[in-house]
């Protein structure tokens, strides 16, 4: 491959990352926003979004500034959980999710705990709104192929009260539904 078709290959990679960014940066739910995204390509036209839940992977504690933005009180519980989001055989996305059973609904609750099902679907019905914390871009030209494009960092919250933060990492996969 020559330089100018690598530099444009670079160009149009970086130009659909912006794109996906924006997308689902505009949205209060990653989960459906993937789903959209994959289902508007056209490819893979048989396949569906999948969720695989690890509920006792390793985990980091969450910082000082993260517990205040979730307005934690010491008789707070609070659960994790690891999300990575398929579209077929393709690897979207790894989700960690800290959220506080006690402001959910008890049946958000269950299906958290005894179901595969993305947070972000659990919780719809409550019309929930999205506070970005940080959006990262990690790609450049030089990444291993395989490394994360995208870090999006964010509160999830029931009108004014916070029920969950969010670390979402995408993966290079989420490309393949509309790279050239």
């Amino acid at each position: 491959m020559n330089f100018q078709d690598r530099f444009s290959r670079q160009g149009a990679t970086a130009a659909l990352i912006e794109r996906l960014n924006a997308d689902l940066l505009s949205h209060p739910s990653a989960t459906d926003t993937l789903d959209r995204w994959c289902r508007a390509s056209g490819r893979l036209p048989g396949a569906a979004l999948s969720a695989e839940v690890h509920r006792d992977g390793t985990r980091r504690d969450l910082t000082a500034e993260e517990c205040a933005r979730l307005a934690i009180s010491p008789d707070d519980a609070l659960r994790y959980r690891l999300v990575r989001i398929f579209f077929g055989d393709k690897f979207l996305s790894e989700a960690e999710n800290w959220y506080i059973p006690a402001r959910l609904p008890a049946e958000m609750n269950r299906l958290l705990e005894k179901t595969e099902t993305p947070f972000g679907r659990v919780v719809e019905d409550l019309d929930f709104r999205r506070e970005t914390l940080s959006s990262d871009v990690l790609w450049t030209p030089e990444a291993n192929p395989r490394a994360p494009i995208l870090r999006h960092r964010a509160i999830l919250s029931n009108g004014a009260t916070p029920i969950s933060l969010v670390v979402e990492t995408y993966q290079p996969d989420v490309l393949f539904f509309h790279a050239g």
